[in-house]
Parts: C-alpha cells; structure tokens; sequence
C-alpha cells in the first residue's frame, strides 16, 4: 500500500511490488493486492498516474483503491499482511493496522524505526527502491510495462535526474 498521497511513486510502487511479489513467491500462498491509498472516485486528479498507467495499457477498472477493501476486516480476520512503499508510518486513522506491516519501502528519512523488515534510503523516488528489489531477484520477473512504469517514475521525481534538483 501507498501513502495518502497515491502520487505517480506512491501508485507505482505500490504496483511494481506487488506484481514482484505474486510473480516470485512460490508456491503462492497470498494474493498480493497493490492499494492505492485513495477513493477511487478521487483518482481521476492524478493526472501524471493517469496517464503513464494508460499508457501502459493499465485500466482503472484494474486497481484497486482504498475504499474498495476492508483492510481492518482482513486484519481482524488475521489476514492481512501489509508493506508499505513510499512511506513507513500509518496514520492515526490506520494506526490498529501497525501490528500487520511485515515490509516497509521507503525513501524519506525516517520518523521512527519500523518494528518490521524495511528499506530506508535517500533517494530521488520510491520506485528507485522497488526497481532495486526487482533487480535483485530472480531474471526475467520485471517486464517492459511495469519497467516503463518504474523509469518514467524515476524520471519525474528526480527532474530527469537532473543534478541541479538535488
């Protein structure tokens, strides 16, 4: 799950590693569900994800979007495990699903220690993070649209990589 936000590294993330995930865990024991932390009916504002995801041929009727599962009935139901990409703290509204974050991705400097697994460094974007953990598993995983989703997303945050913007 992505931040809040549900930005183009948020999104992306979310989805890059939830695809490495179901494509590398064997024998499949979980379905692996990218949520993009916003209500569907506000997608449509994030122009710069709108349009890279269709230009991936990526449909919005195929997200799934945070008012569209009951992450607090799966947890309850000790059903979820959660990794967060693009941030590592839940808000306060989310705070009883804290004890179900397994993984945590994150590019900001930290604002406490998470109690689970996590990668934390100081990057241009997320997606750099994911790319990274796509890259370091098994050849052949990462596919030319979800490549193209992760470089355009590292693109825009790191202004083409421009050393100007830091």
């Amino acid at each position: 799950m992505g931040n809040e936000a549900c930005d183009l590294d948020s999104a992306v993330s979310a989805l890059a590693l939830a695809y490495f995930l179901a494509k590398t865990s064997s024998p499949p024991k979980a379905a692996f569900i990218p949520v993009l932390n916003i209500p569907r009916s506000d997608f449509a504002l994030r122009t710069e994800t709108t349009f890279l995801l269709r230009e991936q041929g990526i449909a919005e009727t195929a997200l799934i979007f945070r008012d569209e599962i009951d992450l607090a009935g799966l947890h309850q139901a000790g059903l979820l495990s959660l990794t967060l990409v693009d941030h590592h703290v839940l808000p306060s509204t989310d705070a009883a699903l804290e004890e179900a974050v397994v993984d945590v991705l994150d590019h900001r400097p930290l604002e406490r220690v998470p109690s689970c697994q996590f990668t934390v460094e100081l990057v241009g974007s997320c997606a750099t993070l994911v790319t990274e953990r796509i890259a370091q598993g098994p050849p052949g995983v990462l596919d030319r649209a979800t490549a193209a989703l992760l470089h355009g997303t590292i693109l825009l945050d790191s202004v083409n990589l421009s050393p100007a913007a830091g």
